[in-house]
């Protein structure tokens, strides 16, 4: 956590007490907690850390514990109208697998808790032209033919229905392949659950397992570390990067959105990110 922060944290209260439609007084009561809680906590916080304290704090008020269910609806059935387009691109492209991670990480634009929103047709399109401002793909490679199996952690609903795409590809390249995919166990923000991923019929295909992360929040460190002992492991979006940066063998696929993080990583605000950790 840094000082740089505490606009991103207020903003995240502020749009789930009006997704909420708290009265005045209960909404003025939850962002009074919301400054409280930010002028007590230490910086030795991970920023996911703080962001669920957040939400915590704010339903302690009276706010939804689901507060962008109908956004999150809306973006996965946007997103599944691109579908047949972006199939089309993976299927005729040099390298199917290379294209699936790049629109991967395209769909994570999709993102209520950001500072920044991005046009996702847009970022599509910028994708094909600039592609990753950090590319590790080469490693990303030479992991993957050693793995068996795939730890998938997803981020935001919309951007699900990109990964499916990403999945489908990692599958076909193993006949005995296994993934994995990590959803949360309790919503926050437009982050996806094992409920809402199901919406998106991925938990259907063949040899996709479907599991929730042992604690509510974002996956921590000590779970993750398990995984790397079995597989491969892919970590999608700037929260799972906050919360995971550090663990080596990881690859975190990201779009940056925030200062911070663009000054951890030497990138500029909107660059994709393909990084082994």
């Amino acid at each position: 956590m840094r000082l740089n922060c505490l606009p991103c944290y207020i903003k995240q209260a502020m749009n789930e007490i009006n997704m909420s439609n708290l009265d005045p007084d209960r909404a003025e009561c939850a962002m009074r907690s919301v400054l409280e809680l930010l002028s007590r906590e230490h910086y030795d916080r991970t920023p996911t850390d703080i962001a669920w304290m957040i939400h915590l704090t704010v339903q302690e008020q009276g706010g939804s514990p689901d507060p962008f269910l109908a956004d999150k609806d809306s973006s996965t059935d946007s997103a599944k109208e691109m579908v047949p387009f972006l199939k089309a691109r993976i299927e005729t492209s040099k390298d199917p697998l290379y294209e699936a991670i790049l629109i991967s990480a395209a769909g994570n634009v999709i993102d209520y808790g950001a500072k920044n929103l991005f046009d996702l047709e847009e970022t599509l399109s910028r994708s094909e032209q600039r592609g990753f401002a950090i590319d590790h793909y080469d490693r990303f490679l030479e992991r993957e033919k050693a793995c068996r199996d795939v730890y998938y952690i997803v981020d935001n609903s919309g951007e699900i229905v990109l990964d499916t795409l990403l999945i489908d590809q990692l599958l076909s390249r193993r006949e005995d392949r296994k993934v994995i995919v990590v959803a949360k166990r309790a919503p926050v923000l437009n982050d996806v659950t094992v409920k809402d991923v199901k919406r998106t019929g991925l938990h259907t295909m063949d040899r996709v397992e479907l599991i929730e992360s042992q604690n509510d929040g974002w996956v921590r460190k000590d779970e993750v570390g398990k995984w790397l002992k079995e597989g491969l492991v892919i970590s999608k979006g700037q929260g799972n990067f906050e919360g995971l940066e550090g663990l080596s063998g990881i690859f975190f696929l990201l779009i940056i959105k925030c200062e911070v993080i663009g000054d951890i990583l030497n990138a500029e605000l909107g660059d994709m990110i393909f990084k082994e950790g």
